[in-house]
C-alpha cells in the first residue's frame, strides 16, 4: 500500500488544505457548501459547480448556434434532450433543483431564439414558442423532471 501512495503525484495547484465546515469547495463538479438548517443543524449544501453549468452551455451552443440552422429542429432538440438528460441524471442527486431550472430556463430562451431565426423571425419569439410548445410540440426533455417527477 504504502508503496502505491509513494508513487502517486499531488497536484500542489489542485490540492489545498481547508475546514470543510467553514469553507466551500468544488469536488467532481459539485459546489459543496457548508450551511445551517432553519433548525439550527448543519448540512452540506451540493449543487452543480459554476464550472458545470458553464460546460453544460457550451455543449448547448455548439448545437445551437447559426451554423446549425440548416438541420432539421427534430435531429437537433433529440441532440439537445441527450445532453440534457444526462446532465440532469448526473446532477440530481444534491440540493441543485433550482440550479436545474435556472439552466433549463437558459437552454429553452437559447431554443427558442435558434427556431425563431430558423423560422425567419416569421412568429412572436415569446408569443409562439411558448415553454408549453417547447415541451409538447417539439419534445424538450424538462430538466426538473428527473428530481420531482413531474414537468415544469
Amino acid at each position: 500500500m504504502n508503496a502505491v501512495l509513494k508513487r502517486v503525484k499531488v497536484n500542489e495547484a489542485k490540492t489545498r488544505e481547508l475546514n470543510a465546515n467553514e469553507e466551500s469547495f468544488v469536488f467532481l463538479g459539485w459546489q459543496v457548501t457548508p450551511r445551517r438548517s432553519k433548525g439550527g443543524k448543519r448540512y452540506y449544501h451540493m449543487e452543480p459547480s459554476p464550472q458545470s453549468r458553464g460546460k453544460l452551455m457550451d455543449q448547448i451552443r455548439r448545437v445551437l448556434n447559426h451554423a446549425t440552422q440548416w438541420r432539421a429542429s427534430t435531429e437537433v432538440i433529440a441532440e439537445i434532450n441527450s445532453v440534457m438528460r444526462g446532465w440532469s441524471g448526473c446532477f440530481r442527486y444534491g440540493h441543485g433543483r433550482a440550479v436545474l431550472g435556472q439552466m433549463y430556463d437558459l437552454i429553452s430562451a437559447r431554443l427558442r431564439t435558434w427556431l425563431w431565426k430558423k423560422s425567419r423571425c416569421s412568429h412572436a419569439k415569446y408569443g409562439y414558442y411558448t415553454r408549453k410548445r417547447l415541451r409538447e410540440q417539439y419534445g424538450l426533455y424538462a430538466m426538473n423532471q428527473a428530481t420531482t417527477g413531474r414537468a415544469v
